[in-house]
């Protein structure tokens, strides 16, 4: 079966179908910054900067990728606390008002998805494991929820993937097997779910409805140590991160490239970052986060100031976010909710929205958008559309409006 390509939806999707979104869900000369802390957090956080975890300061850090530098740091508010070691830490940032998800530690020690504003109120929270289980995994967001309040992630030893929605506190098993250990985890913009075992060295790939796909990846590495953070780059690569290295497969599973530094200090993750190119890889063991090109050089090294920096969250762009409606359309087909000329009926206005981005014209941007929400009430009426999936579509279009007219 052909392998579908991988980018993190967790942190972000692209826009082609067919390539890995994430979630599981990233140039040369080492240069160690000093990163100032700031304890504010009244502004909000800018699109196109990343959100880290920091277990050591249990806290999130606001990175600008541009300067380098942490630009904003938001403690997390108790009895939560971010765990690090133990659990593969990540951030993801919803599109339509930068609520921060990241997986923690509640206070009775158990796994769960807290939700915060992006000045670092409170909003929701939602014990991912309560029936038994000590870990939540890698998370990403689900890509059949246009709302992106919904997030996946891997519960060892149970052991499942579930869905989680801190909103409603709906926790419910997406695939369920026999023995796994899944760590990494990452979606497609087809709706499949990429997730690495631990126990078997190997990326299992499930249909978005949880049947498992009959694909797996078998990675390079050291039996239980190679198969946590992944990313993809949209053009076909897969990034696997562990086992003091990171793996580099191409779309047909070969096995291109493997990448060691002298400043990997146990690489627990790996994050594509689409807006320039470059792959970050944070450490566990210091909190260093690598930045290097998808060919494995070595462009920058920064300190977070803490430690096991884990997976960040971009806080995506509009082009971004439109790539988010693309690939969640792309999963309702996947799962049978669209007919496949439903999917390219919605598709076109899309493709034509991020054209339109691309070449600067927002207000021509925001008339594609505008016919994509026509055409989703076309398809609640006459194609048997759910009126909530049709209503979760107009919302993410109608926020995305509201923020290319500033």
């Amino acid at each position: 079966m052909k392998h579908r390509r991988i980018s993190w939806r967790a942190c972000v999707l692209l826009p082609s179908p067919g390539r890995l979104s994430m979630g599981l869900f990233c140039k040369v000369s080492i240069t160690l910054f000093a990163i100032v802390l700031t304890t504010s957090v009244a502004k909000g956080i800018d699109p196109g900067n990343l959100v880290f975890p920091n277990y050591g300061l249990n806290a999130l850090q606001v990175f600008n990728t541009t300067s380098r530098e942490v630009v904003q740091t938001i403690p997390v508010p108790p009895p939560y606390s971010i765990q690090g070691s133990i659990m593969l830490l990540t951030v993801l940032v919803r599109g339509s008002d930068h609520n921060i998800f990241v997986n923690v530690r509640d206070g009775s020690g158990n796994p769960a998805v807290l939700v915060l504003t992006e000045q670092g109120q409170f909003v929701a929270a939602q014990d991912a494991t309560p029936d038994a289980g000590w870990f939540l995994q890698q998370i990403a967001f689900d890509p059949l929820d246009a709302s992106e309040s919904t997030v996946i992630g891997g519960v060892p030893f149970l052991p499942e993937i579930r869905a989680i929605n801190p909103f409603t506190h709906s926790v419910t098993t997406r695939v369920s097997t026999a023995s796994a250990n899944f760590i990494g985890i990452a979606t497609d913009s087809q709706g499949n779910i990429y997730a690495g075992d631990y126990n078997t060295q190997r990326i299992f790939i499930y249909h978005v409805t949880g049947v498992y796909t009959g694909v797996y990846i078998d990675v390079e590495g050291t039996a239980g140590y190679g198969t946590n953070g992944m990313a993809g780059d949209g053009e076909g690569n897969t990034y696997i991160a562990g086992d003091d290295r990171i793996a580099k497969y191409d779309s047909a599973n070969n096995l291109v490239g493997v990448f060691t530094n002298a400043s990997f200090n146990q690489p627990n993750s790996v994050f594509f970052n689409p807006n320039d190119g470059l792959l970050y890889v944070s450490n566990q063991g210091d909190g260093n986060v690598i930045i290097m090109t998808t060919s494995g050089s070595e462009v920058d090294v920064v300190s977070l100031g803490g430690m096991d920096a884990g997976v960040p969250g971009l806080v995506p762009t509009p082009k971004v976010q439109i790539a988010n409606l693309q690939n969640t359309v792309q999963a309702l087909v996947s799962a049978g909710t669209l007919q496949a000329g439903a999917g390219r009926y919605l598709l076109a206005p899309l493709n034509a929205a991020l054209t339109e981005l691309n070449t600067g014209q927002t207000s021509f941007a925001i008339r594609e958008l505008r016919g994509f929400i026509s055409r989703v009430r076309v398809l609640e009426i006459f194609w048997g559309l759910k009126p909530a999936e049709g209503q979760t579509l107009i919302n993410a279009a109608k926020s995305l409006i509201a923020e290319l007219r500033g």
